[in-house]
């Protein structure tokens, strides 16, 4: 149960400075609030007007003195919505110390605040600044710095989405790109946005039921498969909508066997595969199989390893797994397998990526798999091809370079070609922005 708030803040207010006081980040007190982190930072401006505080330190300390540290509503959130914190240092109380003066007990707690933050935030291995401090959402608003309208090579900015977002899905459904939930600056979206390149810009659609992030989409037989997620309590759900694009409608399939976000999805005759992803409490190694004709789940096999991020796509009758994040370590891993084969599942070694990468975009297009993105924890500077018959990957340009991940990618047919379309993602924030690289050109001779 809460403890009454002081006459200064509001209950929510007095909830937050509570929060803030373990040494919990704003995406933390997000989660545990329910809110969206720009409310956190609206709360945080307004907690620090009405106390006259000007930084965390100042407003953690009046939260110790007014006995708001523990028993705060929301505080079991925190346990849910992320991966296990590390224990922080126990804080004094100033009254603790009655032989100290104020500003010493100040400069300890500032210490002692950090010191526990910087154990939370420190990953399990070395690593620099562009590891999510919590892998399935992302603290940060919109990407502030204005994108070039253009970049070298073949990459070539487009209209950008209506919204910036990234942990969504994407398919493409003929000549039509579709973006499907994710999060934006605003927290979680269930908005559905549709593209195509003859028309040059995005229009809205019917926005899925369950909003959701950490997802993808398998289209069989036009219809747009999007299973489980990540929903706005923390909790990985088994939820499974599918959308029909000829309708712009919504309707449920049968539920996923167990819940699954951040998950590998593709595409097979009838159905779909469902590799890896995280339930909630663990990364899995399972792999299901989705038959749509009588909407039902079957257990296909499983990972070599369980990872969360990865990617998959199909190409020459193989099913490739490529990247991913095991809970420690960022993955270089190049597998496939047959899913036609008889007997046993078994997985093929390839070519390791040169570069590890983790919520990265990738496709496949006549004997090559293309990756993109995937910057976990680390920046990536350039997108990467492979050549299934020489088994060797080669670097190539990207469209945005640094700690680009969880961003969409496909292939989109047009009249003048084949186009790798890149699509939001994050990068130091939210993106809006939309990249179409022409991979392969379309001649006709009269």
């Amino acid at each position: 149960m809460a403890k009454q708030a002081p006459p200064e803040l509001s209950e929510r207010e007095s909830e937050l400075l509570a929060l803030l006081a373990t040494g919990a980040t704003n995406q933390q007190i997000a989660f545990a609030l329910h809110i969206s982190i720009n409310t956190v930072k609206t709360h945080l401006r307004n907690i620090f007007e009405k106390l006259g505080v000007e930084s965390r330190t100042e407003a953690a300390l009046y939260a110790i003195q007014h006995n708001l540290v523990s028993g705060v509503a929301g505080a079991q959130g925190l346990e849910s919505a992320a991966p296990p914190a590390a224990v922080l240092p126990e804080i004094p109380s100033p009254a603790a110390l009655p032989w100290a003066p104020a500003w010493v007990v100040l400069c300890a707690v500032a210490l002692l605040l950090a010191a526990g933050v910087g154990a939370f935030l420190w990953p399990l291995e070395a690593a620099p600044s562009a590891a999510p401090a919590n892998p399935f959402v992302d603290d940060t608003a919109v990407q502030s710095q204005p994108l070039p309208a253009s970049v070298s090579g073949r990459w070539q900015r487009q209209a950008g989405l209506s919204q910036a977002r990234a942990r969504f899905a994407q398919a493409v459904v003929s000549d039509t790109i579709l973006v499907i939930g994710g999060l934006t600056a605003d927290g979680w979206s269930g908005a559905v946005e549709a593209y195509t390149a003859a028309g040059g810009a995005w229009l809205r659609r019917a926005d899925k039921p369950t909003p959701v992030a950490n997802i993808g989409a398998a289209v069989v037989n036009g219809l747009v498969y999007v299973p489980g997620g990540l929903d706005a309590s923390g909790q990985a759900v088994n939820t499974h909508e599918v959308y029909d694009p000829a309708a712009d409608a919504w309707h449920t399939a049968a539920p996923l066997p167990r819940p699954a976000c951040a998950y590998a999805i593709v595409p097979a005759p009838g159905g779909y595969y469902l590799l890896g992803g995280w339930d909630g409490s663990a990364y899995l190694s399972t792999v299901y199989r989705y038959d749509a004709a009588s909407d039902s789940w079957s257990e296909a096999g499983a990972l070599t390893s369980a990872r969360g991020f990865a990617a998959a796509v199909t190409e020459g009758g193989r099913i490739y797994l490529v990247g991913g994040y095991d809970g420690r370590r960022v993955l270089d891993l190049v597998e496939s397998f047959d899913p036609a084969a008889s007997g046993a599942f078994t997985w093929q070694e390839h070519a390791q990526l040169t570069i590890p990468r983790a919520g990265l975009g990738l496709v496949a297009l006549n004997g090559a798999l293309y990756a993109v993105g995937g910057g976990w924890q680390r920046p990536v500077a350039t997108s990467e091809r492979y050549d299934i018959a020489g088994n060797n990957w080669t670097s190539f340009d990207a469209p945005l370079t640094g700690s680009w991940r969880s961003l969409g990618f496909s292939v989109l047919d047009t009249p003048a070609g084949s186009f790798l379309a890149a699509v939001g993602g994050w990068s130091d924030g939210y993106l809006a922005a939309v990249w179409l690289y022409q991979a392969q050109y379309r001649v006709f001779v009269p």
